[in-house]
């Protein structure tokens, strides 16, 4: 799986090289869209596909700088067509956006601006592999090398007690920590508002993502296993990882913030359904406990 993924993510690249807009105005689009896509109540794969498109449309510099905020909606627009079957109307992105939903100009313009967007990228949107599709395929082989784990001991067990009790522990251990899932995608959802992170292929980050939520969780890792499950040693996204761990810390000092003057990434993970991983401290120095994990 992680072969076939790696392989399609080479058909597109993200590039650095945008238009002029600054790290910040990125930034501010990106966390645009988030908040769009989670009043739309838009899946995850939603975000990360339109997040995707944005960086390819960035990069081809074909959007006029007043119309970057439309351009970055109606990439969210086209990524929801790819990814639903069913998707809400123009007038509804518009609102969410709060933009001006009742001016028929401002519909006209989101319709045309999705067909530059789609002619510029030639159609082939659901050609791009994400963060979220590669840590997808991690979590997947990871529960299935749990699913194993469990069926071993499940064996060697039953021939010391019922095997009720003996499937009740082993269906326990062969369970994925729900903190570390969740933890690892909101660090994979909060390296979308990082322009540094843009060069490296999905693939690396959606690695270092997971990499990172071990150590924040924490959970013992070993290189090898990292290597089995993403297809990268520690030293090929030690980068990565140094940025998105810099981005936690950010974000988590701004956890005293009012609501509506935080990224929607961090106001969203703070919730009880996602394990409330937007509290987990950072890590702040070279001295954390937390890295001994890896050392």
């Amino acid at each position: 799986m992680q072969e076939m993924l790696q392989a399609e993510q080479e058909t597109w690249r993200r590039s650095p090289c945008w238009q002029d807009i600054s790290a910040s105005d990125r930034a501010s689009l990106v966390d645009s869209v988030t908040r769009t896509a989670t009043q739309l109540q838009l899946s995850s794969d939603v975000l990360f596909l339109g997040v995707a498109c944005l960086d390819r449309v960035l990069s081809l510099r074909i959007i006029a700088p007043e119309h970057l905020d439309t351009a970055a909606l109606a990439c969210l627009w086209i990524a929801a067509k790819f990814e639903h079957c069913m998707v809400p109307p123009a007038v509804h992105f518009l609102a969410a956006a709060q933009a001006d939903f009742t001016s028929p100009a401002a519909r006209r313009l989101l319709v045309d601006m999705e067909a530059v967007i789609l002619k510029a990228l030639g159609y082939r949107v659901c050609t791009f592999a994400t963060i979220k599709t590669f840590l997808r395929s991690t979590f997947t082989q990871m529960q299935l090398q749990l699913q194993q784990q469990q069926a071993e001991v499940l064996g060697k067990q039953q021939c010391i007690m019922s095997s009720s009790a003996a499937g009740t522990r082993a269906a326990a251990a062969g369970q994925v920590d729900p903190r570390l899932y969740f933890c690892a995608s909101y660090l994979a959802e909060m390296s979308l508002l990082e322009s540094k992170l843009t060069p490296f292929p999905p693939s690396q980050i959606a690695a270092a993502a997971f990499a990172s939520a071990s150590l924040l969780v924490p959970g013992a890792l070993h290189d090898a296993q990292l290597q089995q499950l993403t297809g990268y040693s520690l030293a090929q996204i030690k980068e990565p990882m140094t940025f998105l761990l810099s981005v936690h810390h950010v974000l988590y000092q701004g956890r005293h913030l009012p609501l509506t003057r935080m990224y929607e990434t961090a106001r969203k993970y703070r919730h009880a359904s996602m394990c409330r991983v937007g509290f987990i401290p950072s890590i702040s120095s070279t001295t954390d406990q937390r890295l001994r994990l890896y050392q």
